[in-house]
């Protein structure tokens, strides 16, 4: 009898339970999220408004500080642990590199309603950022965790188009990786097409487009990938703050004209003095190289033009920096930086414009049939595409001084000085696309310079 009626106690109970609204956590989350909208759009309203520019300039941005700390309280609950693959970091034995499992802590972030949580923390980087100042190594810990909470849990879900800039942004493996799996298997063809556009962005590094094989390989699946973006997607999906198709089409610029095997786009440079030169050279290669005077490896390197020459007698120099409003005062702090002579863009930075720079310093390496063999950052990827393109006879890897026996750094001598350090990584090759057998056709009809054709190319 006792029994009985504990049953219909416990019964009643899981009745009145499921009954109830949302759980503590997820409320807060919303009601955060419902105070930042009306902050918006009450700032909104500000702008449109405001009579002037000057009366726009004067409306203070909303502060996003205390919705990050409400959130971060409402999702970030441990709710235990689970067994998690991890790649050991590499070390010199024998079993370098290899996985292991290891339990790592849940947090309530992972569950499938805290999703507008995740999207929003992730978005807003600067305001979650801002909850750990002296912590940031707990930072770090907790978006990789977030990052795995996408990965692992909300990666099927429809809102992945809002967190699909957000992995393009930034080229790493990692988040190729969640793109990738968005689009394999997320059943929303806006959240896919949002994926495959990540996807042509993210190749387009040469951190990332290791993943498919060569440069020509990975120029193939960025034009698929751009295709499925603008197949996939409805006409007016946002991108981040701008339209998908905006996207698509300086993507297109981009493998047009900014991938390895394409004719890169001519551009005027000045000397100091005011003569006008132009890039690229004809039949000589050449060596495009974006900087800032103080940037620590941009600066190094063209400090060190004089070796560079001798690594690369064959190699047109090319260094180019923001027009300097005082000429004579720039001569002087380059001096003190150790560096002998640079060219400048135009007053409108037109050579930084038509390749798109983002990130000091970029080199864009040109052979001598004006076809780019290397564009992007200057790390170990840019040295092996010199040591191709001027010793393809040899087909040596980087020419690096030898350590000393007592174990110390290797000093290298002026005729073996390496210019360009290393700075990326290997990547793990990704599953081919669905038809990567087209992706391989173009690969095949590559001209005689290695780039695949275009006509592939969708059109806008």
């Amino acid at each position: 009898m006792a029994s009985m009626k504990k049953s219909q106690i416990c019964a009643l109970a899981l009745a009145l339970l499921a009954g109830l609204p949302a759980s503590a956590s997820e409320q807060e989350m919303n009601e955060a999220l419902s105070r930042w909208d009306q902050v918006l759009s009450e700032y909104q309203a500000a702008l449109e408004s405001a009579e002037s520019d000057e009366a726009r300039a004067a409306v203070t941005k909303p502060d996003g500080s205390e919705t990050a700390a409400a959130l971060w309280r409402s999702v970030s609950r441990k709710t235990g642990t689970r067994v998690k693959q991890i790649k050991r970091a590499q070390t010199p034995s024998l079993d370098a590199g290899k996985e292991e499992s290891r339990r790592v802590p849940t947090y309530e972030f992972e569950e499938r309603w805290a999703l507008p949580a995740v999207i929003w923390l992730l978005n807003h980087p600067n305001e979650f950022a801002s909850l750990f100042k002296g912590h940031e190594e707990q930072l770090v810990e907790y978006v990789e965790a977030m990052l795995d909470s996408i990965e692992e849990v909300h990666y099927a879900s429809p809102a992945m188009t809002q967190i699909c800039p957000l992995l393009a942004e930034t080229p790493g493996v990692r988040h190729y990786d969640i793109l990738l799996k968005i689009y394999q298997h997320n059943p929303d063809a806006n959240a896919r097409g949002s994926a495959a556009m990540g996807l042509s962005i993210q190749l387009g590094s040469p951190l990332v487009s290791g993943t498919v094989g060569s440069p020509q390989q990975a120029r193939s699946y960025r034009i698929y990938y751009l295709k499925q973006a603008v197949t996939l997607t409805d006409d007016d999906l946002m991108f981040g703050p701008v339209s998908l198709s905006a996207v698509a089409q300086e993507q297109a610029y981009c493998i047009r004209n900014l991938s390895v095997g394409s004719i890169p786009p001519p551009v005027t440079l000045e000397t100091l003095a005011g003569q006008q030169v132009r890039f690229p050279a004809q039949r000589k290669a050449c060596l495009l190289f974006f900087w800032l005077p103080g940037e620590d490896v941009g600066t190094n390197i063209v400090a060190k033009q004089e070796a560079l020459a001798r690594q690369y007698p064959n190699l047109v120099f090319y260094p180019v920096t923001v027009k300097p409003s005082d000429a004579a005062q720039f001569r002087s702090d380059l001096t003190q930086l150790g560096v002998t002579d640079t060219y400048t863009d135009n007053d409108g930075g037109a050579a930084a414009s038509a390749y798109r720079i983002k990130v000091l310093p970029t080199a864009v390496l040109v052979d001598e049939n004006a076809r780019i063999r290397y564009i992007g950052y200057p790390d170990i990827k840019l040295q092996v595409a010199m040591d191709e393109t001027f010793r393809p006879e040899k087909g040596r890897a980087v020419v690096l001084p030898a350590a000393k026996e007592d174990g110390a750094a290797p000093q290298p001598q002026p005729e073996d000085e390496v210019i360009i350090q290393p700075g990326s990584r290997p990547a793990p090759t990704p599953p081919a696309p669905e038809d990567a057998d087209a992706a391989a056709d173009a690969d095949d009809a590559a001209d005689e310079s290695g780039a695949p054709p275009l006509r592939e190319m969708p059109e806008f």
